[in-house]
């Protein structure tokens, strides 16, 4: 679940070095997670559930994760329904479109920025108050980002013009882009 992962590191494709450097840190970050006292059922709250969500519709992400993520809320006493998903997600744009049913690969989505570009294109959908395993809000996290591809465009478009409006995203050129990029 992305909500549980270091945000920065979510989506790094498997065969990438950095990815035993993300290993490190997120041990670091589970001894300081226990030290502070941060538990899952102090991090996940209904907040956190919409704003994944929000990522879910944002991203095109698999019907799995609803079951997933309606199984995780009521294990910690979190009320969230199938409706949550319909009510919530309806007012997304569509931004990433990934296979299989899709165009594009999750590396293709990493090199265009990864969730940081795809969350910041929605941060005004996303419950400010809701915090990560940082403790800190994922609003701050966003904020304290830099893309270092950002502006290339080739996976993902902004939120103004989605691919299908309100649920997605990618204008030919930037599909032509990313599929020369690809192959």
């Amino acid at each position: 679940m992305w909500k549980l992962s270091e945000e920065v590191r979510a989506g790094t494709p498997a065969p990438d070095s950095r990815l035993l450097e993300a290993a490190h840190a997120t041990g670091v970050l589970a001894v300081e997670m226990v030290d502070a006292e941060r538990r899952p059922s102090t991090v996940l709250t209904r907040g956190s559930f919409l704003n994944a969500i929000v990522a879910l519709a944002a991203l095109g992400g698999s019907t799995n994760a609803v079951v997933h993520l309606l199984a995780i809320a009521g294990r910690l006493g979190v009320e969230l329904i199938q409706d949550d998903f319909d009510h919530t997600g309806s007012e997304v744009p569509l931004l990433v479109d990934p296979q299989p049913a899709g165009r594009f690969l999750m590396d293709d989505l990493y090199r265009a920025g990864g969730l940081h570009a795809v969350l910041n294109e929605i941060r005004d959908l996303l419950d400010p108050a809701a915090i990560t395993v940082t403790g800190r809000p994922l609003i701050d996290h966003l904020n304290d980002t830099v893309h270092a591809t950002a502006g290339n465009g080739s996976t993902s478009t902004p939120s103004g013009r989605p691919t299908l409006a309100p649920t997605s995203t990618f204008s030919s050129a930037q599909a032509a882009t990313v599929s020369r990029e690809s192959h």
